[in-house]
């Protein structure tokens, strides 16, 4: 607006020594005299203060580009040592390419730049140690330390160094899934559990890891029906609860036949069932392996059922439908060679099988 108003004043100023008849200025000066017109002068004045401007526009947007690239540098340094920090020791072939390509950039003298490139790609003792002893580079040296006493196995010394870092950076994630691997590994599931829920609290873990290895600390601690209750497909721990919960045995492992058919699974349930009788329990087999006939196992578990009860004819028929479906497998041969020995008495025909069951 008051470039505007200027040129305006400036113009009213020429109009006014034109009506005066003002053509003519004299300026005298350290001796000089100089006569020019004051329409020239004015003319003079806006040409002058308009080629100003066109010279100042230019110097902003250099002044303002290199600020931007200072910027951008320091975002991509940022962002580049987060790299670093973040993918040191992992020897991630991916991330040492990126680095490699930043290194020449990025990598100043008389900084801690160089030292975090040799721990990434010439790790040893001697660099883990050297990154302890600068704030900036503390934790790339935590771990690793940690990772080395991982290499050698050495749990006492792996639970000292993750103690240290959590006192340290107790708002990383990355320590406090390794001390709880650690603490898993150590038999340990109490502490396993409040570093598991501490996790979770924190979200630095996914739900379904979560509920897993929640599941397996549970059942390190034998509370099976809790365990069970997170992870009713997995047929250990449903074995587990059924073994220490007889009564509730039949619903439990029909459950978990019915989320992960499992062979031993099957012949628990055919063990809780075996005080019935006879007509009973094949129901009841029946319903247990039809509620879940993925896989084919359902055909081998009524094949097996139907030799136990003396039904020959049935248990091969199983055996013929699994064939026709599924590769043949050792527990197949052996199966078909009992039925044809046992039930039909075709002595050549079980020895066939057997000798297929052994080079199976």
């Amino acid at each position: 607006m008051w470039k505007f108003l200027l040129t305006i004043t400036l113009i009213i100023i020429g109009l006014y020594f034109s009506a005066n008849g003002l053509w003519m200025m004299h300026i005298s000066a350290f001796g000089f005299e100089i006569s020019l017109s004051a329409l020239l002068l004015i003319a003079f004045l806006l040409i002058l203060f308009y080629i100003l401007r066109l010279f100042k526009k230019p110097w902003h947007w250099l002044q303002n580009y290199r600020t931007h690239q200072t910027l951008k540098n320091a975002h991509q340094k940022t962002n580049f040592w987060q790299l670093i920090l973040t993918t040191v020791l992992d020897q991630d072939d991916t991330h040492q390419d990126q680095i490699l390509k930043l290194k020449k950039t990025f990598c100043q003298k008389d900084t801690l730049d160089p030292l975090l490139v040799e721990a990434l790609f010439h790790p040893s003792h001697e660099v883990f140690e050297q990154l302890l002893q600068y704030p900036q580079t503390k934790l790339a040296g935590f771990r690793g330390l940690i990772q080395e006493a991982q290499a050698q196995g050495d749990l006492n010394l792996q639970e000292k160094l993750l103690d240290s870092a959590a006192k340290e950076y107790p708002n990383v994630s990355w320590i406090f899934n390794e001390l709880l691997n650690l603490q898993l590994m150590q038999n340990n599931p109490q502490e396993a559990l409040k570093t598991l829920e501490m996790l979770s609290k924190r979200k630095w873990i996914q739900r379904e890891s979560y509920t897993r290895k929640k599941a397996e600390i549970l059942f390190q601690l034998k509370q099976y029906k809790e365990a069970f209750s997170l992870m009713p497909d997995n047929p250990l721990m449903a074995l587990a609860y059924a073994k220490a919960a007889p009564k509730k045995a039949p619903d439990i492992l029909s459950k978990a036949w019915h989320l992960t058919p499992d062979w031993d699974v099957y012949e628990a349930f055919q063990k809780t069932i075996s005080t019935l009788p006879l007509k009973k329990q094949t129901k009841l087999i029946e319903k247990f392996v039809s509620s879940n006939q993925s896989g084919g196992l359902y055909l081998l578990a009524l094949s097996d059922y139907a030799t136990k009860i003396g039904e020959w004819a049935l248990a091969k028929e199983n055996l013929d439908v699994y064939l026709h479906a599924y590769p043949l497998t050792q527990q197949v041969a052996l199966m078909m060679a009992k039925i044809e020995g046992d039930g039909y008495h075709h002595a050549d025909q079980a020895k066939e099988w057997l000798n297929k069951a052994e080079e199976l």
